[in-house]
């Protein structure tokens, strides 16, 4: 949030109060999956080892999860 040094606080969006998203990226590789809420597993590489980065969690339903996971367990990923 950035604002205006002396502007006051009013509780709908103005000119002098900025939302600022700080958006990252990085490569990443796809480790696991996660069963109870579906999420991707990731990781970055970082001297020659993985690191664990977080967890991917896409906008897809619970169909095409269950589709991704039998693909994950085919590929001997957990």
């Amino acid at each position: 949030m950035a604002k205006m040094k002396d502007s006051r606080y009013i509780s709908r969006r103005t000119n002098e109060w900025l939302k600022i998203i700080n958006y990252q990226y990085a490569e990443v590789y796809i480790t696991g999956y996660r069963n109870e809420e579906f999420g991707w597993l990731v990781h970055v590489m970082e001297k020659g080892r993985l690191w664990p980065a977080g967890i991917f969690r896409s906008a897809a339903s619970s169909e095409a999860a269950g589709k991704n996971r039998g693909y994950y367990n085919e590929l001997g990923l957990k």
